[in-house]
């Protein structure tokens, strides 16, 4: 199941239990909060990665999402009868910036706003930069929450990539002062005043839309060959033994329906066969195995890690660009 549709799937449960989620804040994260952070891959039987009443200012936020030990994101929820407004609002900026968080969302269960500094570091932003209504899924916005999944997000990282994309997206759609005098400094002879900017601000705006639109070459899917299989380079050990493999990464891996293929020894086989061949070199008379998805590694192409090549599927399935990033590597 994607992503998308995981989240379809949950917005069947809070629209039929729409009613109960008006009465309290305790039943809107029963239905809503919970199976979302699920579907984001947390854990919240794990007091390590998701802490309910969260202790802060003698106050608790309602969840925080914990990596060793701190609060990635901080969550606070509404009854889903409540429009969430400036007074919610505040409250959740004093937990943000009091946990100092890298993510707040504010949500009624069924709107689901995600909040960051992008403005000013450690003061969390009034508007919100991502917004999600479970019962009004957009596709595009989707995509951008796959980027904050337990197996992508990178509280580091994530947040700033995502001020950075935000910042060249407002000029590119609506060119600042500082962008365009840039530009105009360049080819205005004199002084740029603000009369010139103004003038020269347009043009500048055209400049980037005709070059944004010219015809490119179609690269949607990256530098994938082999008729869009990736063949990423995967190995083993096992009671000493060294093993090497090519597992092939394509854009519809799934276990259950389709098996998923490694070259092992010259030959293709499922994953699960591979990984009974290489235990079988092992110890001969072994009738079970180990689970193939944690048998394999791979080294993350963006972390450098090592880890198990569950991380590729889960990334697959829930539609995300781990894979761009293995073809850009390994093609």
């Amino acid at each position: 199941m994607s992503f998308f549709d995981a989240l379809n799937k949950l917005a069947e449960d809070v629209n039929q239990h729409r009613d109960k989620m008006n009465s309290s804040e305790a039943t809107t994260a029963q239905v809503s909060v919970k199976p979302f952070l699920q579907k984001l891959g947390y854990d919240t039987h794990n007091p390590d990665e998701i802490r309910e009443q969260y202790a802060i200012l003698g106050d608790a936020a309602d969840f925080a999402i914990l990596q060793e030990g701190k609060p990635i994101m901080v969550l606070e929820a509404k009854k889903a009868s409540e429009a969430l407004n400036s007074k919610h609002w505040k409250q959740l900026f004093q937990y943000f910036n009091a946990a100092e968080a890298h993510v707040g969302i504010l949500t009624n269960g069924i709107a689901y706003r995600f909040f960051a500094d992008m403005k000013k570091s450690g003061l969390m932003d009034k508007e919100p930069f991502l917004e999600i209504d479970l019962l009004n899924l957009d596709k595009q916005k989707v995509d951008v929450l796959a980027g904050f999944t337990k197996t992508r997000f990178d509280a580091e990282k994530s947040v700033r990539d995502f001020k950075l994309f935000g910042l060249v997206e407002r000029e590119l759609n609506h060119p600042s002062n500082e962008f365009v005098k840039h530009f105009a400094k360049q080819v205005h002879a004199g002084a740029v005043l603000k009369t010139v900017i103004d003038e020269y601000r347009p043009l500048v705006k055209r400049a980037i839309d005709e070059f944004v639109n010219q015809e490119t070459p179609n690269e949607d899917n990256g530098p994938i060959s082999h008729d869009g299989v990736i063949e990423v380079p995967v190995f083993a050990t096992h009671r000493g033994h060294e093993f090497e493999a090519t597992l092939l990464v394509d854009e519809v891996m799934n276990w259950h329906k389709k098996p998923v293929y490694i070259r092992f020894q010259g030959n293709r086989m499922s994953c699960t066969r591979a990984t009974l061949n290489a235990l079988h070199i092992v110890s001969p008379q072994r009738k079970t195995g180990k689970s193939a998805w944690l048998f394999w590694q791979f080294n993350h192409p963006i972390t450098g890690e090592n880890q198990p090549i569950k991380v590729i599927y889960e990334d697959v399935q829930s539609g995300g660009d781990l894979r761009q990033h293995l073809a850009a590597k390994y093609t």
